[in-house]
């Protein structure tokens, strides 16, 4: 039978590390040209439909970071700054 305290300290340990995984994926840095908060991903589409690179974009003031192949590198990027 499993010890419930380490059962629950296990189940900490996950919700822990699943909510770092989920901060990771969200901008925390304001936009460096207007400051705003109000931020999105973008990924961008070919002409012909093909799926793209992502970035995030400033809704405020249409700042965009670099593009990335991935969501999260393009998160990171723009948690990184210029």
């Amino acid at each position: 039978m499993s010890d419930p305290i380490n059962l629950a300290v296990a189940r900490a340990v996950k919700a822990t590390e699943k909510e770092a995984k989920r901060n990771e994926e969200q901008p925390t840095r304001w936009c460096p040209f207007c400051g705003s908060m109000n931020l999105q991903a973008a990924r961008y589409v070919s002409d012909e439909g093909e799926l793209g690179t992502f970035t995030i974009e400033c809704g405020n003031c249409g700042a965009a970071g670099p593009p990335a192949l991935h969501l999260e590198e393009a998160v990171r990027a723009w948690n990184k700054g210029p």
